[in-house]
C-alpha cells in the first residue's frame, strides 16, 4: 500500500524520500502544527535487535524485539523531544554532581556511574510532558554475573569465597595467579567471587570488564537517555513488531511549536529543580539492566546516524532471564508522590534480604527498631520510603 492509499482522519500525507511515512495536521491558517510519523526502524542499522527471552508461561524462550538507543535517537527525529542533562543527581537523598562516579575508598576503584536526564516535549495531545530519568550502572556486577555464570562451566577456577578464606590460601601459597573480586561487605567479612586469571573464559570477562569501565559514563549516559525517550508519550514504544526484512514501523506524534530552544532547556532545568507547575513529570530510577550493557556501546550521540551493526549483532541472546515487559509509566504532577520503579524496588528488597543474612540477629534487630519496623515485618511489603530508611540502617550496621 502506498502513501497516497492510506489516509488518516485529519492528516493529510507529507511526501518523503524515505520508506518512513508522514502525515501532518494544521491549523486554520494552514500552518503544520502536529506531525504523525511512521518511522521506519532496521535491525541492520542497530535502530532494533532481537532478544531470547524467557516466557514464564509457556516455559521456553521467545524472541523479543527491542529498540535500541540509535533507533530512538531516530524516532526523535519526529518528535522533537528535548534533552537536557540537570547540574545534580539525586544519590541515597543527597544531592550530587551529575553524572555521579562512586569509587572504592580503598583501591580508587569506579564502583558505579549515576546519571540523571531530563526529556521535555509535548505528547500526542499537545501537553508539555518531561521525563525526569535517573539511571545507575555498576561495573563489578556485570563482571560477578558473569563469572557466576563461568562458574557452573569451570568449577575450580572459579570459587564463592570471604575474603579471610582468599587471604589464608593465598598466604599458603595455594591461589597462584588468582584474584578476588569483592560482593558485599559484612562489616566482618567481605562476600566475594575468586577467580583464576589464566583461565580463557575468565580473561576474557575481565577484559570486558575493563572495557565497560573505562567507558562507563558514555555507556550510562546513552541507556539513561534511551531509556528517557521510551518514556515519553510522543514516543513510547518499547517492544516492535519486525517483519521478515528485520524492519519495523513506529508510530511517533510531534509538534510544531513557537517554543524556543532555549525556552525549553530552561523549561527542563525548572523540572530538574521542581519549579515546573506546567509540565506533567513522569519520573523513574533505574539500574542498567545486562542486556542494556550488551546492546549499548554508547558510540552514537543523539546528532549523529547510528552506525552499521557487525554481522550477528542483530539478535542476542540472555540465559535463563525471566523478564516481564515493563508497566507503562504513570504521568504525574510535580505535586505528586511518583511511584518507584519496580526492578529498583525488587533489587533494593533483593540487597536487603542479603544483608539481613550477612548480619548478626541483633544488629538487624536494632535496624528495625531504628526504621520503625516490627520484628516481623515483611521489607517488600513496605512503601519505597520506609525500604529506603531500613536499607540505610542495614548498610550503617554493615559498617
Amino acid at each position: 500500500m502506498t502513501q497516497k492509499q492510506m489516509a488518516i482522519k485529519g492528516y493529510e500525507a507529507a511526501p518523503l524520500e524515505t520508506d518512513s511515512r508522514v502525515w501532518v495536521r494544521r491549523d486554520s491558517k494552514g500552518r503544520i502544527r502536529l506531525i504523525r510519523g511512521e518511522v521506519l526502524l532496521s535491525a541492520a542499522r542497530g535502530e532494533v535487535y532481537g532478544m531470547n527471552v524467557w516466557d514464564q508461561e509457556a516455559k521456553q524462550k521467545r524472541l523479543s524485539w527491542q529498540i535500541t538507543a540509535p533507533g530512538y535517537y531516530r524516532l526523535n527525529q519526529v518528535a522533537g523531544v528535548t534533552i537536557v542533562t540537570p547540574p545534580t543527581v539525586y544519590v541515597e537523598g543527597e544531592e550530587k554532581h551529575n553524572p555521579y562516579k562512586r569509587r572504592d575508598p580503598e583501591t580508587g576503584q569506579l564502583v558505579s556511574v549515576v546519571v540523571r536526564k531530563i526529556a521535555l516535549g509535548r505528547g500526542p495531545t499537545g501537553n508539555l510532558v518531561a521525563v525526569d530519568q535517573t539511571l545507575e550502572l555498576e561495573p563489578l556486577a556485570y563482571l560477578v554475573r558473569d563469572l557466576e555464570v563461568l562458574k557452573n562451566k569451570a568449577p575450580k577456577d572459579i570459587r564463592d569465597m570471604l575474603r579471610s578464606e582468599f587471604e589464608a590460601e593465598r598466604k599458603r601459597g595455594d591461589l597462584p595467579g588468582w584474584a578476588f573480586f569483592p560482593v558485599l561487605n559484612t562489616g566482618v567479612d567481605v562476600v566475594g567471587v575468586a577467580a583464576k586469571l589464566s583461565n580463557a573464559e575468565v580473561a576474557k570477562k575481565l577484559k570486558d570488564y575493563q572495557e565497560l569501565v573505562l567507558f562507563a559514563e558514555r555507556r550510562a549516559v546513552t541507556i539513561c537517555e534511551r531509556n528517557a525517550l521510551k518514556r515519553h508519550p510522543a514516543i513510547a514504544a518499547q517492544t516492535v513488531t519486525v517483519d521478515k526484512n528485520g524492519n519495523a514501523r513506529v508510530t511517533v506524534y510531534g509538534w510544531v511549536t513557537d517554543d524556543s530552544a532555549e525556552e525549553l532547556q530552561n523549561k527542563a532545568l525548572d523540572v530538574a529543580a521542581g519549579r515546573a507547575t506546567d509540565v506533567q513529570v513522569v519520573q523513574s530510577r533505574d539500574m542498567a539492566a545486562a542486556e542494556d550493557v550488551a546492546t549499548e556501546t554508547g558510540d552514537v550521540s543523539p546528532d549523529e546516524q547510528p552506525p552499521e551493526l557487525p554481522e550477528g549483532r542483530a539478535v542476542i541472546d540472555v540465559p535463563d532471564v525471566q523478564r516481564e515487559q515493563p508497566a507503562e509509566q504513570p504521568v504525574v504532577r510535580p505535586s505528586e508522590q511518583p511511584a518507584e520503579n519496580g526492578e529498583r524496588q525488587a533489587r533494593l528488597v533483593q540487597r536487603i534480604e542479603q544483608m539481613e543474612d550477612a548480619l548478626a540477629p541483633s544488629a538487624v534487630a536494632d535496624a528495625r527498631a531504628a526504621a520503625g519496623l516490627e520484628p516481623d515485618t515483611d521489607p517488600g511489603a513496605l512503601p519505597p520510603d520506609l525500604q529506603e530508611a531500613y536499607f540505610n540502617e542495614l548498610r550503617a550496621n554493615l559498617g
